[in-house]
């Protein structure tokens, strides 16, 4: 009998061992899909939940997101959760909230989603109304929120709804550095870029089919008069200067590009098949690319500009 006893108690303390140490996810899952429906309000200004939410993690962002998930898992895709909201007077908006690998991912996506259109809004580290649909970023979260109708109730709903989420983070985050070199003077408004890889570079521009400048870390900023800034960035010189070789290399051999003038150390000028000019330049552990809608072969500028912010920033 007390055999028993002794055994009934060993595993009775296994139990209450295993139940202190294990975390209780719930019906929620994990931590991090209780932390995002934890963001959702229940209410706000009128609009109600309208159903459960629904919850997507990793490669269940297929399911959610047909032929478009790719670019959020090249950003950083951690997990998103999904809620409609309805107004007393029948208004629907839909409410996602996309939790990201971090701040740099979150703008990134962010950057990747809203447009030069639209206007900015006061919430969250940036936000950005445009039509009927809101964009927002704070910290490792991209908030996106689409109305059914471009009602005055229904855009002030979008307001209202992205910034009770936007209290409820309590993270904030930075933009990535390769952002704030870009120059000011001309930038228009909502166009700057960052890119984590290819895909998002291909919806700026196609240099070629493949990552011809192997992009893991990139920007983009659109200027007023046609022209357009980009920089990437690499692990070291030699990388820098390997990527511009073999940039090069692709270059020469493609029908969409004539090389103006090609010169042997780290600059590259170049015009597409609509015209518009190209100088890719190597500075350090960066590579510089200008564009303008006219042929014009001299650095413009703004060139001369993103090459001393980033001399700055290396202390060069």
């Amino acid at each position: 009998m007390k055999r028993f006893l002794d055994h009934s108690f060993t595993l009775g303390f296994l139990f209450m061992l295993m139940m202190l140490t294990t975390p209780f996810f719930g019906q929620d899952g994990p931590p991090s899909s209780r932390e995002l429906a934890g963001l959702l309000p229940e209410q706000a200004g009128g609009w109600k939940k309208t159903a459960a939410h629904q919850l997507y993690s990793g490669d269940d962002l297929f399911e959610y997101i047909n032929g478009g998930a790719e670019i959020y898992h090249e950003y950083g895709f951690h997990s998103v959760v999904v809620q409609d909201y309805r107004s007393e007077s029948g208004g629907m908006i839909a409410l996602e909230i996309y939790r990201m690998s971090g701040p740099e991912s979150a703008y990134g996506i962010y950057s990747f989603k809203r447009s030069p259109g639209g206007r900015a809004v006061e919430m969250g580290d940036e936000a950005r109304l445009e039509d009927y649909y809101l964009n927002l970023w704070k910290g490792p979260y991209c908030v996106t929120l689409t109305g059914f109708d471009e009602r005055e109730s229904t855009l002030a709903g979008l307001q209202i709804l992205a910034r009770e989420v936007s209290q409820r983070i309590e993270i904030r985050g930075e933009k990535p550095k390769l952002i704030g070199l870009l120059p000011e003077d001309g930038l228009i408004p909502g166009s700057r870029k960052y890119f984590k890889g290819p895909l998002a570079l291909f919806n700026s521009y196609r240099f070629s089919r493949e990552n011809v400048f192997a992009v893991v870390n990139g920007a983009k900023g659109d200027y007023t008069g046609g022209r357009s800034l980009m920089v990437f960035a690499y692990s070291d010189p030699e990388r820098a200067y390997g990527v511009l070789r073999t940039a090069r290399e692709a270059f020469t051999a493609s029908s969409e590009f004539n090389l103006l003038v090609d010169e042997p150390g780290k600059e590259i000028y170049m015009q597409d098949v609509k015209g518009t000019a190209l100088h890719v330049k190597q500075l350090r552990e960066y590579l510089l690319v200008s564009m303008q809608s006219d042929s014009a072969v001299s650095s413009s500028e703004l060139m001369l500009e993103l090459e001393t912010r980033v001399r700055k920033s290396t202390g060069s």
